[in-house]
């Protein structure tokens, strides 16, 4: 461990100062750096991690004593002090940073006093008043400096302070008498004032200037755990992430209507979690109106069970989920915990998955209360090789009765023993869809009681409307609005619609409002109408007339 230490002005031989000679990187490292003042411009610490700061700690000329004013002043910690300092003199408690104990000659001490709260944090309107409180014998009249942010320097002056600004208040009182007697009180904990609109920021990379509680691009968090530590106390908070990639080290839950958001989309900013076999999830979405908004969720490397989110109720939008392995369960997995709190996927991409467990799903599970809409599943792989496999499903497992899945194209899935679209149980709504390029066991095509492309058989198949299907093994001359040619992409790997497409127009309009988003955000409904599929075609065939 490293307690009670000063580490101030050191350099190379050139005088250079070489971020003063302060070097520390690691979780596990920093954790052993506990109420140090590192001096200005050494390596920056997390926030507040351990009572570790970086300031002047304002030495006497002899480079030893502190001055009255020093920060390093009462910020020691106790467990670690010895008995007395380097002139014998005994340690206070809580003890001073740095190998000498500041002694005031002072005949009288204070202590802050304060309206907060329990939890010290308030929201405005709201405000904290500080004051002092004076034991002893002073020489009136008293003289009060404020540090409100904890870098040592005086921000304010007056017996009391109201605080009401957002932000986090580190406080320090300095009191002088008329004998320029001067003694100190630091607040034994911060007090934070939170905005009305709770938002709080993330950056990737790292952040010299990061302070909780992280409300603006400027003090941003650096992971996401600091930046949910704030916004969890709060219904309705927003959590907002810059570009690259974030890591999590635990399951991230969205409850209390908390939304997880990315400043720039999905292709900008990245979630990654390495999760060892068997564990849940990298994201629990478990509230309804919870959100989790323009992300791509990718695997750090590891073989859950279950992969990538789960949504129990709340809503996945803009988002992607791929590069994923796992064992079962589906890379997404929608669980609507009741029709009052349901599952909803909006606008997602899940691509390139794997799995290789026997009876899993690769791509999207749903259960009840379960809806997915203009939604791209695509290159989802099984590589289970077992012949007596109970099923992989590579695109979706519908096992709900009211799920509704509308405007989705699943392409290029490929399964074990069981098609890239499986019905346990028929859709409340299967339409506009496309389902096209799947394999079973890398073979287009089983027998006629199995199709291809959607599954498990055509008495399951009900409210099935307007869909492309291709290649289909079943006889769908029945449903509405089927076709059961190419979907007609503009080309390999890219599921828009060309201009010739025959899924052009060809959707039904029902449950869509002139507000409605294909995956590329624009609108679904053009010229009153709708297209098959995840993306709509704006590009429509027209007679060009020229007149002379």
């Amino acid at each position: 461990m490293i307690v009670n230490n000063i580490v101030y002005g050191n350099t190379d031989l050139d005088g250079t100062a070489a971020n003063n000679y302060v070097n520390v990187s690691g979780s596990t490292k920093i954790g052993r750096w506990q109420n140090n003042c590192i001096g200005e411009g050494s390596v920056t610490f997390p926030d507040t991690a351990n009572n570790v700061f970086r300031d002047d700690p304002m030495l006497s000329a002899d480079g030893i004593h502190l001055q009255p004013t020093s920060p390093c002043i009462g910020r020691g910690n106790t467990s670690y002090a010895l008995a007395a300092d380097i002139d014998g003199v005994p340690r206070g408690d809580p003890p001073c940073i740095g190998c000498s104990e500041f002694v005031s000659s002072a005949t009288f001490t204070c202590a802050i006093t304060n309206n907060a709260p329990a939890s010290a944090f308030v929201s405005v309107p709201e405000t904290i008043t500080l004051g002092v409180t004076i034991d002893g014998t002073p020489t009136l009249p008293l003289s009060y400096a404020w540090d409100l942010d904890g870098d040592g320097v005086a921000d304010t002056n007056g017996a009391e302070v109201v605080l009401s600004e957002p932000g986090r208040y580190n406080v320090t009182v300095w009191v002088m008498d008329a004998d320029e007697n001067e003694v100190s009180a630091m607040s034994d904990t911060a007090f934070y004032i939170y905005p009305e609109e709770k938002v709080f920021y993330v950056v990737s990379g790292g952040n010299p200037t990061s302070r909780s509680p992280y409300l603006t691009w400027e003090t941003a968090a650096t992971t996401i755990a600091d930046a949910y530590s704030h916004a969890r106390r709060f219904t309705g908070s927003r959590i907002v992430l810059g570009d690259g990639v974030h890591t999590i080290t635990s399951t991230l839950l969205l409850t209390n209507a908390l939304v997880v958001a990315s400043a720039n989309g999905r292709a900008h900013t990245k979630i990654s979690r390495g999760i060892s076999s068997g564990a849940y999830s990298s994201i629990t979405i478990d509230d309804p109106d919870s959100v989790l908004e323009g992300v791509t969720v990718v695997s750090g490397g590891k073989n859950p069970y279950v992969a990538g989110v789960f949504v129990n109720s709340g809503t996945m939008r803009g988002c992607a989920v791929t590069g994923w392995r796992h064992t079962g369960g589906g890379t997404v997995y929608m669980n609507g915990a009741s029709v009052n709190r349901p599952a909803r996927l909006e606008r997602c991409v899940i691509a390139n998955n794997t799995a290789n467990g026997s009876g899993t799903i690769v791509g999207v599970y749903m259960l009840r209360h379960s809806t997915m809409e203009n939604c791209l599943v695509t290159n989802n792989v099984s590589d289970y090789s077992s012949s007596s496999v109970t099923g992989v499903d590579a695109g979706v497992n519908c096992a709900s009765v009211d799920a509704v899945i509308r405007n989705c194209t699943f392409a290029d899935n490929r399964g074990a023993n069981a098609p890239p679209v499986f019905f346990q149980y028929a859709p409340g709504v299967f339409e506009n869809n496309i389902v096209t390029g799947g394999t079973t066991n890398g073979t287009d095509g089983v027998a006629a009681a199995n199709d291809c492309t959607v599954g498990f058989n055509a008495t399951l198949i009900r409210n099935l409307n307007n869909c492309c299907l291709y290649p289909a093994a079943l006889d769908y001359s029945g449903k509405t609005g089927v076709l059961t040619c190419a979907p007609g992409f503009v080309g390999p790997g890219d599921c828009h619609l060309s201009v010739q497409s025959p899924c052009v127009n060809a959707g039904v309009l029902a449950g869509y409002t002139e507000e409605s988003l294909d995956l590329d955000g624009k609108p679904r409904i053009y010229r009153r109408k709708v297209d098959i599929g995840c993306y709509e075609n704006k590009q429509a065939l027209g007679l060009m007339a020229i007149i002379q």
